[in-house]
Formats: C-alpha cells, sequence, structure tokens
C-alpha cells in the first residue's frame, strides 16, 4: 500500500505516512491495497512528481541565488584595478621636480623671518660659474661720471693687455677702464661700474666704484672691489654659522646692492654661485651650502688661484670705510678683509691679513675691524 498524498510505501498498519504524516486511508475504498502501485490514479499524489530522497514533499530544491550577484560584483572589482593600475598609470603627469633636459638644478633663494639665507644644495666647484638656467640679461644705459683720485695699494693686479680707451690711459697698472667708450677688457684691468660713498664727503654724491677684472670666461666678467668699501662684522653674534646665513651676506645683497647699483644696472648683473669650499687646513668646519647671489664674498681657495702672491691681495679702505668704523689699519696703510670661509670652527671667519698672508683659524665674527670687498660679475658688453 502506498500514500495517497506522497506515494511513500505504507508497510504494516501505520494509520499516517512516516514521511509527509498523511492520513492512511484503510483498505477496502475501492482501490486494491498491497498491488505493489501507488494508489489512485497509478501517479504519486501532489504535484504529479516523487519528493526527491532528504527533501521535504511538495519542494523542488533551492536555488544558490546568490552566486551570480558575487561573480558579477567581482568581475567589476576586478575591471576597475586593472584600471587605475594600467590605465591611468600610463598617462600619469611627469614628476615637476625631474630637472628638464640639457638643464641644471633650480635653485631659490629663501630667506627666515630674519632675512638670511636657509637653502642648502650640494657643493659645486671652488672656481664661480653661472648656472645654466640664467634669466635674459638687459643692457643697460651705463654713465660713470669722472673717477676721481683714490689711495694706491702696493702692487695692483697687473693687465695682461694695455687697457683701450678713448683718452690716453694712465701710466702703470692703474690705469682705469671707461665703461662709457667701446673697450676691450682684459685681465687685470680696472673698470668703473655703480657708486658708492668713498670719499666720505656726502655733499658731492657717492663715487665710482673701481673693480679689479680677476678672471673672465666667454662674455663672462668677474670683478672684486679694488678697494675695501665698508667695514662690518661677518655677524652681530657668535652662534655656529655659515657663511650663507651670515649678516654680512645679507647685507651685501640688500643694502649694499641697492645702495650700489640702479635697477638697471642690477638687471644687467650675473649671479654667482657661491659654494662652500672648504678651508684646506681645517676641513672639519662644515662650511654650509651654495649659495646663487648677485653680490658676494671670495673663499679662501678662490683669493689664493686668482691672487696667488701676497702683494695682490693688500688693499687699502676708502676714507669712508676708516671713518664710519674703527676699520683696523696698519703700518703700511692696508687693511685686513673678510673671506667667505668659516675657520677652525664655525663660530670664527677667515680673513686676508694687512700684509696679504691669510689666518686659516679665523677671528670673531662680531668684529667690526675688518672690511669688506664684494665680489660681482657682469657680462662683457656691459663694459663695452
Amino acid at each position: 500500500m502506498y500514500c495517497n498524498k506522497c506515494g511513500n510505501e505504507i508497510k504494516g498498519d501505520m494509520r499516517f505516512c512516516n514521511r509527509c504524516g498523511a492520513p492512511v486511508k484503510p483498505a477496502g475504498d475501492g482501490t486494491p491495497a498491497g498491488d505493489g502501485k501507488p494508489a489512485g490514479d497509478g501517479k504519486p499524489a501532489g504535484d504529479g512528481k516523487s519528493a526527491g530522497v532528504g527533501k521535504p514533499a511538495g519542494k523542488t530544491g533551492s536555488k544558490n541565488t546568490w552566486i551570480l550577484p558575487v561573480v558579477l560584483l567581482g568581475v567589476l572589482v576586478l575591471g576597475a584595478g586593472i584600471y587605475f593600475l594600467f590605465l591611468r598609470g600610463n598617462g600619469k603627469d611627469p614628476d615637476p621636480s625631474a630637472a628638464a633636459p640639457g638643464r641644471t638644478e633650480n635653485y631659490t633663494v629663501q630667506r627666515d623671518t630674519q632675512g638670511f639665507v636657509k637653502e642648502q644644495t650640494t657643493a659645486r666647484p671652488t672656481v664661480p660659474q653661472i648656472p645654466d638656467t640664467m634669466p635674459a640679461f638687459i643692457e643697460p644705459p651705463v654713465t660713470v661720471p669722472q673717477t676721481v683720485p683714490a689711495p694706491q695699494t702696493t702692487e695692483a693686479p697687473r693687465a695682461t693687455e694695455a687697457p683701450r680707451t678713448t683718452e690716453a690711459p694712465t701710466e702703470g697698472p692703474t690705469a682705469v677702464v671707461s665703461t662709457t667708450a667701446p673697450v676691450r677688457v682684459s685681465v687685470g684691468d680696472i673698470v668703473t661700474f655703480g657708486v658708492y660713498e668713498q670719499d666720505g664727503n656726502y655733499g658731492n654724491g657717492a663715487e665710482p666704484i673701481e673693480w679689479i677684472v680677476f678672471t673672465m670666461n666667454g662674455d663672462q666678467v668677474w670683478l672684486l672691489s679694488r678697494y675695501i668699501l665698508d667695514a662690518r662684522p661677518f655677524n652681530s653674534t657668535i652662534d655656529s654659522i655659515c657663511y650663507a646665513e651670515s649678516e654680512v651676506n645679507y647685507w651685501l645683497n640688500t643694502t649694499f646692492l641697492n645702495t650700489a647699483f640702479t635697477e638697471a644696472e642690477q638687471n644687467s648683473m650675473l649671479v654667482l654661485e657661491a659654494d662652500p669650499a672648504a678651508n684646506p687646513y681645517h676641513r672639519e668646519t662644515g662650511q654650509g651650502w651654495t649659495t646663487f647671489e648677485k653680490a658676494a664674498l671670495l673663499s679662501l681657495s678662490e683669493i689664493e688661484e686668482y691672487f696667488p702672491s701676497p702683494a695682490s691681495r693688500l688693499a687699502q679702505g676708502t676714507p669712508y670705510a676708516r671713518s664710519r668704523t674703527a676699520l683696523f689699519v696698519a703700518d703700511n696703510g692696508n687693511s685686513p678683509w673678510w673671506t667667505r670661509t668659516m675657520g677652525s670652527t664655525a663660530r670664527l671667519a677667515t680673513l686676508t691679513r694687512s700684509d696679504g698672508s691669510f689666518n686659516f683659524d679665523g677671528r670673531d665674527l662680531t668684529i667690526e675691524e675688518f672690511g669688506v670687498r664684494p665680489c660681482i660679475s657682469l657680462p662683457r658688453d656691459v663694459l663695452r
């Protein structure tokens, strides 16, 4: 006998189906029992299909409907990853810090709240060189008044070729090259550029600054002031510093620059790369970093290279420099002047003595008795 509802075989005298729990109709209701066929029309009761093993009657089994959404989500995530990793990566902007081909690194001079330079860069060769990325230079109208007599040094740098001016030059190495007429400058010549108070008489105005041409490279000319133009301390405190952050460097590129040169003259000046050259006798002393300015002090190594003899380093202070501060004047009439190289410690700065020798150990940064001889650089055309 079989269950009329689920078709399960009913054994013995069971009153209810042991699968679906439906009541079992007793034999004699018109359907022969135990004939080996299901009751009724010969098909299992319910929806016409027999229930599967282990599944409740009347159900065909649940479907895994969650699989498709998960697969779609995985495809979307994988596609997004490929897009950002490969497509966006190939089109990203170039690194703005990468140097352009054929150009040197760009340097910007940043100063702190007191106006001192605080940028550090890598060391460069000791000989002053101008960076490749120079701004366009403007040739200013140069009008320089007639030069006035000035005190003579013991030995001035000698010109390798006689200077050519519109007027007959003075005899000897002290001949001045006028910048108002076409000239051909050479190493050792003395030229004029800019003005600064020198005779101590404020009533007659500032006097033209005389410069020694100490080296040339193509169209670039390096100049050192012939006389000590001012006397100033290297720094107002004796803290451990370097030339780049010293007050004398700040003064050269602010007060002195704006006092001595017009705006047009400043635009014509080239930028000097003042590297932190080591002190040959105190290499352990830190020299700071390279500066890019329009006026600077020379280093010990530069002075030794371009002014090899002590006599060629001798310099006298102008009457203004002598009267303004207690500029030290030796018996020979010359005075010591600062270099940009630090001494045995970063609390001392080196100098060229009044006899032309070097003080490699250095002196106290706050001493006001030592002079300043600025160095600048110009295009050759400015001096023509």
